[in-house]
């Protein structure tokens, strides 16, 4: 039993960020009125014990009623292979903390798709980005719902309301709303905030050694917040920054603790409190979005607000009988899936390339080749800095800021894949790190080579809707749920690195050590594990054109 103690409570800390959720935010370790600006996992097990013998219980009362096996279903095709589990838990302990581990091998073994399952919920890994396009793109209308989980669909979107809860044609509209916004047209007019927001995150960092996290998720949500709001922070030691960050982490956290009791339902009658932790939250959070959305409707009604996501709202959410509280519901999903995606990005890159001078060394020539000392790079200059673009093409290859495995679909009807049966209401989940980590299509992919993807002109996401074999990666997703933001994601990504690399070297400390860069911090999403470097600036005239 102790052992089986440890490892529940690492399976759900640690993959599905279970304790984040129910303990309050980690302080400051110097300032104990704001949190840590690190996703670090509360280390509390006081409730494990409660929670085995609910899920022993469950186990009984499964084993003794438990329904026939589906067979009638399973008379129009051959059920996909996969792993023999144990009744009730299914695989859940032969996933092991590294669950893409156990997924690769698993293919290995019974092919590019196969199945498990996970508590009363059956999964379909598919480890093979071909196969994957053809499910979640070729039959993409079958494959683009997401199952019904209690936190997501009844506490932080209450009635399935916003993007990632929602499925059907409410989903359809609301994503139309948002796609509107945030395609590539509306991201180049939003130029001008993208470039202002860079510029203020390069003179933060000036000569500066520090940890630069905190700093790269305030320029990931000032970007979020002006293209949407236009509405920005000056300082990440804003109170309402803070809080607002901290209502985007809890909420990720709970997310974790949704996905537990997803698959074992039985957990959602426990006694912890949860629930009205995670409504107390949302209430607060809610309350937030109202205040910002009513703040921008009054300026936009005197006709002060600048062209912006809400802007585009505004004049369209009753086109489809959208109210406000949808529009909440989708600014939450846009802020929680963009605070902390580019912030890993960016954090990684910093990372890698203090690991490797001469790739910095590299990206400096091509910027004083194309760009000069006199300036700092634009947008407009993408085409001329290939060595750049490669740089976060690698990146978000190499190490995925959303994680190992994609954010699960869920088929829509039954179906059959090459005369396999995969059941209406299974969860599919694409295995990233298998299709990212292809040997057969990038060679030594265990190795950061920006070189790979040198002479790739197209965007990610241009390349995420065309043929599967011209993909750099498959970090962005697929199909009609591919990222929302994947536009928005790119021009900031690159903008922040160029401008960061014109300016600086990125060092290591004299007296520290080199950022990890083979481990991470295991959760919802992979960041790297805290780092400090210092960021050189590269020649006398980098003070005076930031200055500008």
């Amino acid at each position: 039993m102790p052992y089986l103690d440890w490892y529940l409570f690492h399976l759900m800390a640690n993959d599905w960020s279970w304790f984040r959720s129910t303990v309050a935010t980690r302080p400051h370790p110097k300032d104990k009125s704001r949190p840590d600006p690190h996703f670090s996992l509360s280390q509390h097990t006081t409730m494990i014990p409660t929670i085995l013998i609910t899920l022993f219980i469950a186990f009984i009362g499964y084993y003794f009623s438990a329904p026939a096996k589906e067979t009638d279903k399973l008379n129009n095709g051959k059920e996909l292979p996969g792993p023999i589990g144990i009744p009730y838990f299914g695989n859940i302990f032969q996933i092991g903390l590294h669950q893409y581990i156990s997924f690769s091998k698993w293919a290995q073994e019974y092919g590019p798709i196969f199945q498990i399952k996970l508590g009363v919920k059956r999964w379909v890994v598919v480890s093979d980005a071909a196969v994957a396009h053809e499910l979640m793109v070729k039959r993409g209308t079958n494959y683009s719902a997401r199952d019904h989980s209690f936190i997501m669909n009844e506490i932080v979107h209450p009635g399935s309301r916003g993007m990632l809860a929602s499925s059907g044609e409410y989903w359809r509209k609301i994503r139309k709303l948002a796609h509107n916004g945030l395609a590539q047209k509306p991201v180049e007019s939003y130029t001008p905030f993208i470039e202002n927001e860079s510029l203020e995150l390069v003179r933060s960092l000036y000569n500066s050694a520090l940890d630069p996290v905190i700093h790269f998720r305030l320029f990931t949500l000032n970007i979020i917040l002006t293209t949407v709001y236009a509405k920005r922070f000056e300082s990440p030691d804003d109170p309402t920054f803070l809080k607002l960050q901290s209502y985007i982490v809890d909420t990720i956290g709970f997310l974790g603790y949704d996905a537990i009791i997803n698959l074992f339902p039985i957990l959602r009658k426990l006694p912890l409190g949860l629930n009205k932790k995670a409504r107390h939250l949302m209430a607060n959070y809610f309350d937030l979005m109202k205040q910002f959305w009513d703040r921008f409707k009054e300026e936009h009604a005197r006709g002060e607000t600048k062209p912006c996501v809400a802007s585009h709202v505004i004049n369209h959410q009753d086109d489809d009988g959208l109210d406000d509280f949808d529009v909440h519901n989708m600014f939450i999903d846009v802020l929680g899936a963009g605070l902390d995606t580019t912030a890993i990005t960016l954090s990684w890159m910093i990372a890698l390339l203090a690991n490797h001078p001469e790739m910095q060394a590299r990206a400096h020539a091509e910027l004083d080749a194309a760009i000069g000392r006199d300036r700092l790079p634009t947008l407009a200059d993408q085409p001329n800095l290939p060595y750049i673009r490669a740089i976060l093409r690698e990146t978000l290859r190499y190490r995925p800021a959303t994680g190992w495995l994609s954010i699960p679909h869920q088929s829509v009807q039954d179906d059959l894949y090459e005369g396999h049966l995969i059941p209406a209401d299974t969860t599919v989940v694409a295995n990233v790190y298998a299709m990212n980590m292809d040997p057969r299509r990038y060679a030594k992919p265990e190795r950061f080579d920006p070189d790979r993807f040198l002479h790739v002109t197209e965007s990610s996401a241009a390349l995420a809707n065309g043929p599967i074999g011209k993909r750099d990666h498959v970090t962005f997703g697929w199909g009609r749920r591919l990222c929302v933001g994947v536009h928005l994601a790119e021009a900031e990504g690159f903008l922040s690195l160029a401008q960061l690399l014109w300016c600086y070297r990125i060092e290591v400390e004299k007296g520290g050590v080199p950022p990890v860069v083979n481990e991470w911090q295991l959760g919802i999403t992979m960041p790297p594990k805290p780092f400090r470097v210092k960021f050189a600036p590269r020649h006398e005239g980098v003070k005076e054109v930031i200055a500008k």
